[in-house]
């Protein structure tokens, strides 16, 4: 992830979102006192945040994962979701 200072994001604004939006990579902003910001694509934001909602129920969890699993073993190349929506 790229880190830039509140001086370069003052600077450069408009091309760092313009950045973010096109490249759909993060970057953090450091701030005084060790802290920072993360400037994150709005689409990567509500997709994290729904996988996030989504990973909250334990069934609907394994659901998910053992899906991701027989994906990236080569059993699936689509995941039919819409069973699992009950």
């Amino acid at each position: 992830m790229e880190h830039l200072s509140t001086t370069d994001l003052h600077n450069n604004l408009k091309s760092i979102l313009d950045r973010v939006n096109a490249d759909r990579q993060p970057i953090s902003i450091g701030r005084g006192g060790g802290k920072e910001i993360v400037l994150l694509d709005g689409e990567d934001y509500r997709s994290i945040m729904e996988t996030l909602y989504l990973l909250q129920d334990p069934a609907n969890a394994q659901h998910l994962k053992l899906g991701m699993r027989q994906h990236q073993d080569g059993q699936r190349l689509t995941i039919d979701v819409a069973t699992y929506l009950d």
